[in-house]
């Protein structure tokens, strides 16, 4: 019996110590998002040893994906990756990769220091969590510090709320007073307390900013001088969520993702897709002015619908008629590249919101 003992004591102490049996703080699968919900990573780190790891990093930026794996030197908390232009066998310079892990908080930074990475279109860069912890969103403050109040916490788990608070300080940073931030505290993890205090922020931040009442293209209008896409914007994301029934809200959001940009028509904004200059996909348009918005996208963007149309969202009482010129021509070429005939533009209407 003592004898059965000294064995299983031995045995324990061997895999307790053996590198290659050991837990290493770097193992397990991390995960990576961004601020538009177009672009995300995975890390997944395994078979390590206390001198090194098996990496693997799938990367998703707009339409384009990036996959690199390899074998990472670990020197404590720090490692690195790399890859000489030879290995490549073409003309592409060397390729650097940094990990930095904080054991505590449980992430680990990666940063991308040199080499065309996917051509030049992967995207890597950033907080990777681990799996098991809840995601935090990019904000105004750091969500990784220790102290965070009940509202900082309620903020870094929502989309939503984060990106608010991401318009708000890149807009407003200086309307941020004592008084503000006990006002928005007070909401605790009340996520409909934060949005509506979010809301109501940025409107009279806005009316104090331009000196003129509040109104939706005006608002438009004046964040397009920093840019951000239109459901990033908090109000207008609140008034496409109360006028556009699921799935077409999350449909049209999705369409009009990463790549965006404005058209010459300053009312307008499309979405499109382009690689290496070749060709350019329209999948999204909208418009608006003073007194009316309109939406254009296609219904493949839904859950699978049984035959692929133009979906025209209007205001209450308009006719496909009375489309504006840049929505027209769009959804015209919609039907004609996807050899659908004019019966396929289905016009639909906003609700009407008080």
């Amino acid at each position: 019996m003592f004898v059965y003992k000294v064995i299983c004591y031995v045995v324990f102490c061997f895999l307790w110590i053996s590198p290659s049996f050991a837990n290493s703080p770097w193992e397990g699968k991390w995960e990576m998002g961004r601020y538009t919900a177009a672009a995300g990573g995975l890390l997944d780190i395994h078979d390590c040893t206390s001198e090194k790891c098996l990496f693997r990093i799938t990367s998703l930026h707009g339409v384009h994906t990036c996959d690199v794996n390899g074998v990472m030197a670990i020197d404590k908390n720090h490692a690195r990756f790399y890859k000489s232009a030879g290995e490549y066998g073409d003309e592409f310079s060397a390729e650097e990769i940094l990990f930095e892990l904080n054991p505590t908080k449980r992430i680990i930074n990666v940063q991308h220091k040199s080499g065309q990475f996917c051509g030049m279109r992967g995207y890597i860069d950033g907080i990777y969590e681990h799996e098991t912890l809840p995601y935090r969103y990019p904000t105004s403050f750091d969500c990784w510090r220790d102290n965070l109040n009940q509202a900082e916490i309620a903020i870094c788990a929502s989309r939503k709320l984060s990106q608010a608070d991401m318009e708000f300080d890149t807009n407003y940073k200086s309307f941020k007073t004592a008084e503000w931030f006990d006002n928005r505290n007070k909401c605790q993890k009340d996520e409909a307390c934060l949005w509506d205090f979010y809301k109501k922020a940025i409107k009279e931040a806005f009316e104090k900013s331009t000196k003129s009442s509040f109104n939706l293209w005006e608002y438009v209008r004046y964040q397009k001088q920093k840019w951000y896409y239109p459901t990033d914007l908090a109000l207008l994301r609140d008034y496409f969520e109360a006028n556009m029934k699921e799935p077409y809200f999350s449909a049209w959001t999705v369409t009009l993702g990463d790549d965006s940009y404005t058209e010459s028509c300053e009312n307008c904004l499309a979405k499109f897709y382009g690689i290496a200059g070749l060709y350019t996909i329209c999948e999204s348009a909208w418009y608006i002015d003073e007194d009316e918005m309109w939406i254009s996208f296609v219904s493949a963007n839904l859950d699978a619908p049984e035959d692929e149309k133009v979906l025209v969202f209007a205001p209450q009482g308009k006719t496909l008629d009375d489309m504006p010129v840049f929505v027209k021509e769009y959804t015209e070429d919609l039907v004609k590249r996807g050899k659908l005939s004019s019966d396929s533009i289905e016009l639909m209407f906003f609700k009407t919101v008080e």
